[in-house]
């Protein structure tokens, strides 16, 4: 069984007051036991596990864990190799206690921290099997004498002379460092042995740890050897959701380009099933709303189970999700947020399954150019640019069926050798953790941008455009929040006073269906035509309407598969009921020209005066 601590002891491991702890708690994957939380040793950070064995190695210094008499073992053999064996018997007896289906991942951790090959490990618990400490002790003895401790032929300033020089970040070789001890050790007067005995040598008396971090780092020492959080699988449908963006492995074509497409996706831990996503040309926060809200939806395809809110959301550490929007999207639907560490990718468990759509979708894709130097094809470029041209590449709409056929024809419906059955069964099987789902409408408003305006009497402007409603005149001068879909400007979502008002609408931008891309390319095109007067002519004249016309002509620039917008059975109350409610019985105002002559207050009297 896995060593748990209690509160009180995993806070004064990490450093920290109890109630910092507590406030934490559900980070640490706890485990109720009466009154008390227990915290597994592995969810601590690495400095705290550490402290734990070091602890653990000390307090056994006067005796071991088999009773075995360590004052006799001492006298006999000495301070330095009973230590050593004690300290390898904490890391063995820590191994024994894992269990489950991580338990190599658990003990190659461990061996990294005890810094010996995974192989060393196994070889120190059949000893300890078989002999208890005794056999650890043996062991070590016997591997000191064949080896010769190394350090019999050298004078102990020769060796520390030459971990020096080893532990560079210019690695020098073994030879290198010899040929540098001898030449010291004729002006110190040093004895110096063999090379062989020199080889042997530093490798006892580096250790593994060491040697990445002199040679290679701070950042490789986390990689390679710090030990890493051990996650237990939840056991819950939608208990922990984890997203995440990947860059996919191919090029694809949009507007005459190559262009490397991004996934944002939502993947559920316990059923490793991609439960929502979103595929596009750029990630940014509106790509992980819409894959959120893709997750959570139903989905149209016919025996698609996928669906539901999570728990728990565990997301990168990245500017794009740490954001206010959504903060108060995880806040409204009572989603907790754990962030995983910052630069540290094997922390987010989504990586996993980002590898399986390497290797198994994205290698298979035209316009292949691999995720390394090691793994790129000879001469992906060009090909992807011949591909181009034979236009046999994908477009964004085509990589977005692709990869949505792969999911149900291959991903979730193999059988994983982690959960021991497929992604969609494991879903339809599994207890889950919510049943409670928002009412789409309002899930919609939910997961728009958010802002704040001031109310004119012609209505609110907003990036250079009026919107106007004829309950907007009744706020003229106060300040309202707004609520936009970035792939639907024609409409805003106005609330006062934190209730919701009014739909405001921009008939042209409505009409024509332009999005905050056609914007952001429209307002561009028009600043690099003040600069190039005479080059950019042609495009200067170009109107908005043209610029929308060659984006739907384009395609896309993000997207996934359709959703139901069901009524729920259970509804998640999110604030914005009346809203959606409103969007869905609201019709577009007729068509009156490109700006309003009369003000919200004309509008106004003109209504009642028709009523």
């Amino acid at each position: 069984m896995e060593v748990r601590l209690t509160v009180a002891e995993a806070a004064d491991l990490m450093g920290v007051s109890r109630q910092a702890v507590l406030k934490a708690i559900k980070a640490f994957n706890p485990v109720r036991d009466g009154n008390q939380w227990l915290i597994p040793l592995s969810a601590l950070p690495a400095h705290a596990q550490n402290r734990y064995f070091e602890q653990q190695r000390m307090e056994q210094v006067q005796k071991a864990a088999d009773g075995t008499n360590l004052a006799e073992i001492i006298e006999a053999e000495g301070q330095e190799i009973v230590t050593e064996a004690l300290r390898r018997e904490v890391f063995v007896r820590q191994a024994l206690e894992y269990t489950g289906e991580d338990v190599t991942m658990q003990r190659q951790s461990l061996a990294r921290m005890a810094g010996v090959s995974l192989a060393t490990l196994y070889r120190w618990i059949a000893s300890y099997q078989e002999r208890g400490f005794m056999g650890i002790l043996d062991g070590l003895r016997k591997t000191r004498e064949s080896e010769g401790y190394g350090s019999k032929s050298f004078d102990p300033e020769a060796l520390e002379f030459a971990k020096k020089l080893y532990l560079t970040s210019l690695k020098p070789t073994l030879a290198w460092v010899y040929e540098r001890v001898q030449e010291r050790a004729e002006q110190e007067g040093w004895k110096v042995g063999s090379y062989q005995s020199f080889c042997r040598a530093i490798k006892d008396m580096v250790r593994y740890a060491e040697e990445v971090m002199g040679r290679e780092g701070v950042e490789a020492y986390r990689k390679k050897v710090m030990p890493k959080v051990i996650r237990r699988k939840p056991r819950l449908v939608n208990q922990v959701w984890v997203g995440d963006h990947h860059q996919l492995d191919f090029f694809i074509e949009h507007k005459g380009k190559l262009v490397r497409p991004w996934l944002t996706a939502w993947l559920d831990m316990t059923t490793a099933a991609f439960v929502g996503w979103c595929i596009c040309l750029q990630p940014s926060s509106d790509t992980i709303a819409l894959a959120f809200r893709h997750g959570v939806l139903p989905k149209a395809e016919p025996d698609n189970p996928l669906c539901g809110l999570p728990m728990e959301a565990y997301i990168d550490n990245g500017k794009d999700y740490r954001s206010d929007r959504l903060d108060a999207v995880f806040k409204a639907l009572r989603i907790d947020v754990t962030y995983c560490e910052e630069y540290s990718p094997w922390s987010k468990p989504v990586e996993r399954a980002f590898g399986t759509v390497a290797d198994r979708f994205s290698r298979y894709a035209p316009g292949y150019i691999g995720n390394s130097p090691q793994n790129k094809p000879e001469k992906a470029f060009e090909k992807a640019q011949k591909l181009q041209k034979e236009g046999k590449l994908w477009t964004l709409e085509q990589t977005i069926q692709q990869f949505a056929y792969w999911l149900v024809s291959d991903y979730h419906t193999r059988i994983h050798s982690g959960i021991k059955t497929t992604p969609y069964d494991a879903f339809r099987k599994k207890p889950k953790a919510r049943l409670d789902m928002p009412d789409p409408r309002a899930l919609d408003i939910l997961l728009m941008r958010a802002d704040t305006r001031k109310v004119f009497d012609e209505g609110i402007k907003m990036q250079n455009f009026w919107y106007a409603s004829p309950e907007l005149w009744k706020l003229v001068g106060e300040t309202v929040t707004v609520y936009y879909d970035p792939y639907r400007l024609g409409e805003l979502v106005v609330y006062h006073k934190g209730k919701f008002a009014c739909l405001a609408y921009n008939r042209e931008l409505m009409e024509m269906g332009a999005t905050q891309d056609d914007l952001k390319e429209f307002l561009a095109m028009r600043r690099r035509a003040q600069k190039e007067l005479e080059r950019q002519i042609k495009e200067n004249n170009k109107t908005l309407e043209e610029v929308v016309e060659e984006r739907r002509r384009a395609g896309a620039r993000a997207g996934t598969t359709a959703v139901r917008a069901d009524k729920p059975q259970v509804a998640t109350l999110t604030g914005h009921e009346a809203a959606g409610k409103a969007r869905a019985e609201a019709s577009i105002p007729a068509k009156a020209g490109k700006r309003a002559k009369r003000n919200l207050a004309d509008e106004y009297i003109k209504a009642l005066a028709e009523g």
